[in-house]
């Protein structure tokens, strides 16, 4: 498995959502739909801060997964 993970720009050591899948490409694009579902859950409660995922979050392999 290929697993690529988002992270913030000012904390890119963090996490913020992944996708894994059998290609690279797979990969990337279940990863941006997670974080895109995510700033989707923020905006139903409520939240008013930025929605430019582009500008906020950096999508890159995970070179730690091991399987």
């Amino acid at each position: 498995m290929i697993r690529y993970v988002a992270v913030q720009k000012d904390t890119p050591d963090v996490a913020r959502a992944w996708g894994e899948g059998e290609t690279h490409d797979e990969s990337r694009l279940q990863c941006e739909i997670a974080i895109r579902e995510k700033i989707l859950g923020k905006l139903s409660r409520g939240y008013n801060g930025r929605t430019d995922v582009d500008k906020m979050y950096v999508i890159k392999e995970d070179n730690e997964l091991k399987l």
